[in-house]
């Protein structure tokens, strides 16, 4: 029965490990590859993808500045509720 592709990579991989000199070639490569791979991803973002990305983040931003202030609110009124603060603002 042949091979899969990742059974093949597998073995190479391994018949690699064997040898430290070939497996420090190989990974030096890979890393390079990779390193470029992602530059190369970077660079090509276009001007208004980056636009987006930036409008995105800054609503993500506000929204989660809105939960905490609605939270810190709602604590006060918990514990002007629990301690009796007649100075504390209630909802009732």
């Amino acid at each position: 029965m042949p091979l899969t592709p990742a059974e093949k990579m597998k073995r190479y991989r391994e018949k690699l490990k064997k040898d430290p000199d070939r497996y420090e070639e190989y990974k030096k490569r890979d890393k390079k590859y990779w390193k470029k791979l992602r530059i190369h991803r970077i660079t090509n973002i276009n001007q208004s993808r980056i636009l987006n990305m930036e409008r995105n983040l800054k609503e993500q931003i506000v929204k989660s500045a809105s939960a905490v202030k609605r939270k810190v609110e709602m604590i006060k009124i918990i514990h002007s509720k629990v301690y009796c603060d007649p100075t504390a603002k209630t909802n009732t």
